[in-house]
């Protein structure tokens, strides 16, 4: 059994079904009555106008499912136009050694080494920084 496939015997009201279920059921229909004048054109007829697949577009990774989507996908950017990438970065300020050995002598007048650097404390970098 295929989930989200759903067969149904009784007919269908006008007010159960989305409009878009509707064109679709609309076109099985005319497909059928084609398929009725013609059987032997009926299997070339859905393939080549994708009413054979429209019944997997419930269905996630189904052709149908991808082709709903990227329309639904570029409706969205037909109208909010192209969307704006926000990127926040950091630079990490208290793991650039140069960068505090700098700060300390503008700041406080002293020649600090890497390795003193490395070694202070969260406070005395966040107040290098600040």
């Amino acid at each position: 059994m295929i989930s989200g496939v759903k067969l149904n015997t009784e007919p269908n009201t006008p007010n159960s079904l989305t409009e878009e279920d509707q064109i679709i059921q609309m076109e099985i229909d005319v497909d059928i009555q084609v398929a009725v004048i013609s059987p032997e054109n009926f299997l070339e007829h859905m393939l080549a106008h994708d009413v054979a697949f429209k019944f997997l577009k419930t269905i996630r990774s189904s052709p149908a499912f991808w082709q709903q989507k990227q329309k639904e996908f570029m409706s969205m950017i037909r109208q909010l136009r192209c969307p704006t990438l926000y990127l926040t970065l950091s630079v990490a300020d208290t793991k650039w050694p140069k960068l505090l050995i700098i700060l300390k002598e503008i700041l406080d007048n002293e020649r600090l080494s890497t390795d003193i650097v490395q070694d202070l404390q969260w406070s005395e970098l966040a107040e290098l920084i600040k």
